[in-house]
């Protein structure tokens, strides 16, 4: 099961799903007489899914499914180094976490990054998290490019 959330990091483009009633052609157009706005897409961050396998290892260690985080890394054919990276994304603030995983964007490169994330990890405390991620993602050019599920 995790080999298969694994193998979706790759980020390749998922193929979206039709709306009902509508052939091919442009994005947005009559139907009948209601004018149909163009929906723009939206997905999830990739770090969120890197934030997800993080959890799914740790509960694996914890259950026994790997003795740990070096069993983990050779049976899913990772370094130990890139699994502990995963695994540190776990140490951050709930709210961080949270914001992470609700995030959607538009197509393209993301905002957020893993790599960006190391040095909110490495800042210790959760306060210490709190003030690196506002001043790393700057607020406003953040809530331009993200919409959190739920909330438009």
């Amino acid at each position: 099961m995790i080999a298969a959330e694994v193998k979706g990091l790759s980020g390749a483009p998922c193929r979206s799903e039709r709306l009902p009633g509508r052939r091919g052609g442009r994005a947005g157009g009559a139907v009948g007489d209601e004018v149909v706005p163009a929906v723009e897409a939206r997905r999830p961050l990739r770090v969120a899914r890197m934030l997800a396998v993080a959890h799914e290892i740790v509960r694996l260690i914890d259950g026994g499914a790997f003795e740990d985080l070096a069993d983990a890394a050779r049976t899913l054919g990772f370094t130990r180094a890139r699994v502990t990276q995963l695994v540190d994304l776990t140490l951050l603030a709930p709210d961080i976490q949270e914001a992470l995983l609700f995030a959607e964007v538009p197509p393209g490169r993301d905002s957020v990054t893993e790599r960006g994330l190391r040095a909110v990890v490495a800042a210790g405390s959760w306060r210490h998290q709190r003030r690196r991620w506002a001043s790393q993602t700057n607020e406003l050019r953040y809530l331009d490019a993200v919409t959190i599920r739920g909330t438009t």
